[in-house]
């Protein structure tokens, strides 16, 4: 029998290098993390009393040794064996028993400041020299992608970049590659630090209940992508509609194309959303971590193939389980 082990760093302050206090004790830790989000987050569930020294506790009265904003570190894995799950700043409190904290990822760090810019032209390259502040280590797929027109007012570093992806077909997202967050900015599902795992049946695949094998002809689709245009100095919307009419929608943006490039652009979505081959979640055991973007390898009686992961949920307190879901069948566009 495998004993659970989990250690919790605490930082006195979002720049702390050395943590402040360490922590074996907890009840649950609960990690949600997506390609899709730009924040990933976590909560864990600690004793109300936890003491690591001489009457320094969580919460004494009115006095927090914990505030909003202060860095954590969580490693989780079984019999002392570690692994860093989640890097994160403290969002909220409750103080109740036990208490409960909640963190976001290393995107806290890109929602403190407002920025104000604005430009007709830049590179992707350009605008992350503009808006992601420069202790921020960002890996970008292609620096050279040009973008048009652009204003950002009062916002913050993360306002700009969720209206980036709104007018873009970009991924934006934080890695956790080691120890390390790495913000990746790219046209695909990150290939940075990717890793690929072996999922079997009967080996470490706790559930497939959740999983299916459908045929491509059985998943309805709608892809919409709607271009935004500039034109002397003008500003217009179109958009396009290809797929199934009463399919699950999925919406696009792109910049100064016409139809036949958007269908070529929507139907190369369409093959990376209807396929045949395994749909859903499963669920895994937590020895060996699993993120989002990384391959999973699954063998299952009913069929076999490689997908990325989009999203993963871990779950660590009476067990430590990750459930999985597939992103879709990997090929050499991902």
């Amino acid at each position: 029998m495998f004993k659970l082990s989990s250690q919790i760093e605490f930082f006195d302050s979002p720049s702390a290098a050395k943590a402040k206090w360490v922590s074996n004790s907890v009840c649950s830790v609960d990690i949600n993390s997506s390609i899709q989000s730009l924040t990933d987050t976590c909560t864990i569930t600690i004793p109300k009393r936890i003491v690591w020294k001489e009457n320094d506790q969580v919460i004494v009265g009115n006095k927090k040794a914990l505030k909003r904003g202060n860095k954590v570190i969580i490693k989780l894995g079984y019999d002392d064996k570690l692994y860093t799950r989640f890097v994160g700043y403290i969002r909220d409190m409750v103080d109740s028993i036990p208490t409960k904290i909640t963190l976001d990822n290393s995107m806290w760090l890109l929602k403190q400041n407002t920025i104000n810019d604005s430009w007709e032209s830049e590179t992707l390259g350009g605008f992350i020299k503009r808006v992601i502040p420069t202790n921020i280590k960002t890996v970008c797929d292609d620096p050279t992608i040009k973008i048009g027109s652009f204003r950002i007012k009062n916002s913050t570093p993360a306002q700009a970049l969720d209206k980036l992806l709104q007018t873009y077909p970009l991924y934006a997202t934080f890695l956790l590659v080691g120890d390390e967050p790495i913000l990746h900015i790219g046209l695909a599902y990150p290939s940075y630090g990717r890793k690929e795992i072996e999922f079997k049946e009967g080996y470490n695949i706790i559930s497939t209940e959740n999983l299916q094998w459908r045929n491509a002809n059985e998943v309805k689709v709608k892809v919409v992508v709607k271009v935004k245009k500039y034109i002397n100095g003008g500003e217009t919307e179109e958009q396009y509609e290809f797929g199934d009419r009463d399919g699950e929608q999925v919406t696009l943006y792109q910049l100064n194309i016409d139809k036949v490039a958007a269908e070529k652009y929507a139907k190369a979505k369409l093959e990376q959303l209807k396929y045949t081959g395994l749909y859903g979640t499963f669920d895994t055991f937590g020895n060996i971590p699993v993120n989002k973007g990384d391959i999973a390898n699954i063998t299952l009686k009913e069929g076999s193939g490689k997908y990325l992961i989009k999203s993963v949920k871990t779950e660590f307190g009476r067990r430590y389980k990750q459930t999985i879901e597939l992103g879709g069948l990997l090929n050499a566009s991902n």
